[in-house]
């Protein structure tokens, strides 16, 4: 199966400015890390973009709080999680390690935000 694969803005061009957004418009800092909370964003099918923090280091997890956003949570086994690494490419998260390798990749570089691409294959 082809698959559907959501295109959005390059993770380090949009993360220098994602410390400043907030839902009034005010300029606040960020929380502070609490555990292993991270926050990712991802572009929805309807050109939406979607923010969130996931507290879990649970792939499953993950998955299951964007096909909910995205209204596919009876199909969440199909739905595959991308993110750019240092290089520009396109990595699948297939595993919980993959996960915090993206996270820690994310701190490491000082991203605030990791940026998500999600394929859901055609059938």
């Amino acid at each position: 199966g082809s698959c559907i694969l959501q295109s959005m803005t390059c993770i380090g061009e949009e993360s220098r400015t994602a410390a400043s957004d907030s839902a009034e418009g005010k300029h606040t800092p960020p929380p502070p890390h609490v555990g292993n909370a991270f926050s990712f964003r991802f572009e929805d099918r309807k050109g939406r973009m979607q923010r969130f923090s996931c507290v879990s280091e649970s792939l499953d997890e993950l998955v299951s709080a964007i096909a909910y956003r995205l209204g596919t949570e009876n199909d969440k086994a199909n739905v595959n999680l991308l993110y750019n690494d240092d290089e520009g490419d396109r990595v699948l998260l297939a595993t919980d390690a993959d996960l915090v390798a993206a996270i820690e990749h994310a701190r490491s570089a000082g991203w605030k935000v990791v940026f998500l691409f999600f394929c859901i294959p055609t059938s």
